[in-house]
């Protein structure tokens, strides 16, 4: 079947997405200390274009007459105007459209679709029969037109633009496809400038291809909500390129296109493996909430486009990783990608507490430090990384480490994250550990026989609970309350205790006894920070009492030290 894979747009050894995919080792340092300079980023760039003319190719072997005619046609368009089709090519939700022919089979609607849009950037004089969505018709990269009926429509171009014609009548479109109309929607792209770098970025909310995010996205927006968007992206992109350049000038690079979310989806936002080059969003009220956004997505982009490059760890292991972001337990990959996005967290909020009155941001940039650091080194221990990816958590570890080292926080703060994150680690091992029986039973016989230091049985899982981010306590409210307002701070150990002899369930009293017990007993602590499960079960055992819970604590904490 030689016809298929001739007409395919070539990747030629001259091709700078072919030359240019392996990565220096300076270059995939700089990505994993988290930035990624110039480039780097345009080898994950090209990395992303190669992916998707190679997608095109796989197409190939299961294309009709018209797919193989579509090919055809996108190769005479990238002879002609390479740059052209590169600027259909990039469109990031190819990636998700052709994964999913590749699973079904058919891909001829996207080819020719694809074709269609080359084609028309290229200025080629063609004609070619597209199938419509629900009587519109999408050209990639460009836009949709609109109500042209069910059924095939016929899309002709000359070097002036395109018409389609359908069942229900016909759309001109004059070159360069940017005019919208009634019955035009174009791919809107929004400019906006700061000291000089200027980030071109398109609102996607016409592509039938993006729904391939957690949440759904949003409709068409009217012309004041695209105004609201543009306003609030300058302002975040004025903070970015202030006090995040290095990221703002990836951004320029890698960064394609925004999907507006549902608003019914909440404060969300989203980054997918199969739309490189695409973050999706719903738009947050402030710009200091879309810059944030924009950051943390970012960070999961570049990932995926350096995994689709380089193997940072093995597949397929157990979701076994604590993620201090998420209620869940996590595997490796999942946890990678976490502790990336939230180095630019921490990066975010490093420079703009020194923008914000009040302790708050000061304390984002200490806790988000300090639980990144945590999942590093979790990573780092896993024993699930290639040699690659040890090298690159190393990189993203020692820029941590560097603000840790170097990086002060107002008094109080290094207390207050402390404390919180003695809370969280106790909450997700109470929620995702259960000892057996038979463990229990074993514990209960060395404690009664008096025995200094327990042999602890391995981790066992109980039901993960359900997928999400990490439950905020009343106790980590309490926290944040007393640093940020002056407010009480939560109860001591004693009134904790008294609570646990009530329910020895109640998860929210043993985090609060973890907390009240941190300065003063490390290691109760530990043995509630890190075996909460044992510790519980041991205090409702009937055989115990009436040991205290702090007692039982420190004997299980006892015996994880060394």
């Amino acid at each position: 079947m030689p016809g298929p894979t001739r007409s395919l747009p070539s990747t030629p050894a001259s091709d700078p997405a072919v030359r240019a995919l392996r990565l220096t080792a300076a270059q995939f340092g700089t990505l994993a200390a988290g930035y990624g300079d110039p480039t780097a980023v345009a080898v994950l760039r090209d990395g992303q274009l190669t992916k998707r003319r190679l997608l095109l190719r796989a197409l190939a072997d299961t294309a009709g007459a018209a797919g193989t005619a579509a090919l055809d046609l996108l190769s005479a368009a990238d002879r002609r105007a390479p740059e052209a089709v590169r600027t259909v090519l990039a469109q990031p939700h190819l990636d998700a459209a052709a994964a999913a022919r590749l699973r079904r089979g058919n891909p001829d609607d996207l080819l020719c679709r694809y074709a269609a849009a080359g084609a028309a950037r290229a200025g080629l004089r063609f004609t070619i029969r597209v199938p419509t969505d629900a009587g519109h018709l999408h050209l990639p990269a460009l836009g949709t037109a609109v109500g042209v009926g069910p059924g095939p429509a016929t899309v002709r171009g000359t070097d002036a633009g395109v018409t389609v014609t359908g069942s229900a009548g016909t759309v001109s479109v004059p070159a360069p496809f940017d005019t919208g109309t009634p019955d035009w929607w174009p791919l809107r792209r929004l400019a906006v400038e700061a000291s000089g770098q200027r980030l071109t970025i398109a609102v996607d909310d016409v592509d039938p291809e993006r729904d391939c995010y957690q949440w759904p996205p949003a409709g068409r927006l009217d012309d004041g909500g695209l105004a609201d968007l543009a306003a609030l992206l300058g302002d975040a992109w004025r903070l970015i390129v202030a006090d995040h350049p290095r990221h703002a000038e990836a951004m320029r690079c890698l960064l394609w296109s925004m999907v507006p979310l549902s608003p019914a989806a909440g404060n969300v936002s989203a980054a997918s493996r199969r739309a490189g080059g695409s973050i999706a969003l719903a738009t947050p009220p402030d710009a200091t909430g879309l810059a944030l956004l924009m950051l943390h997505e970012f960070q999961h982009m570049k990932l995926h486009a350096l995994l689709d490059l380089v193997d940072l760890h093995s597949a397929g292991g157990p979701a076994r990783h604590r993620a201090p972001w998420r209620i869940d337990p996590r595997p490796v990959g999942a946890l990678l990608q976490g502790t990336y996005a939230h180095l630019a967290v921490a990066d975010f909020w490093r420079r703009h507490r020194h923008r914000a009155a009040g302790p708050t941001a000061h304390l984002e940039y200490a806790y988000w430090l300090a639980q990144s650091r945590q999942s590093a080194a979790t990573l780092a221990a896993s024993g699930e990384l290639t040699g690659p990816g040890a090298t690159f958590v190393a990189g993203l570890a020692g820029t941590l480490d560097g603000w840790h080292t170097t990086e002060e926080v107002p008094s109080g703060v290094g207390q207050a994250v402390a404390d919180l994150s003695v809370a969280a680690a106790v909450s997700w091992h109470l929620r995702n550990l259960r000892p057996t029986g038979t463990a229990v039973d074993a514990l209960v016989a060395q404690w009664l026989a008096g025995a200094r230091r327990p042999d602890l049985p391995a981790a066992h899982w109980g039901p993960a609970p359900p997928a999400g981010p990490a439950p905020v306590s009343g106790i980590e409210s309490a926290i944040r309350d007393h640093l940020i307002s002056e407010h009480s701070g939560p109860p001591g150990a004693d009134d904790w205790s008294r609570r646990l002899a009530t329910d020895p369930d109640d998860v929210e009293a043993w985090i609060g006894l973890a907390v009240a017990l941190r300065p003063v007993d490390p290691v109760a602590v530990r043995g509630l920070t890190t075996r909460p499960d044992l510790v519980r079960a041991l205090y409702s055992h009937p055989d115990t009492g009436p040991a205290e819970p702090s007692g039982l604590a420190a004997w299980i904490g006892g015996g994880l030290d060394g």
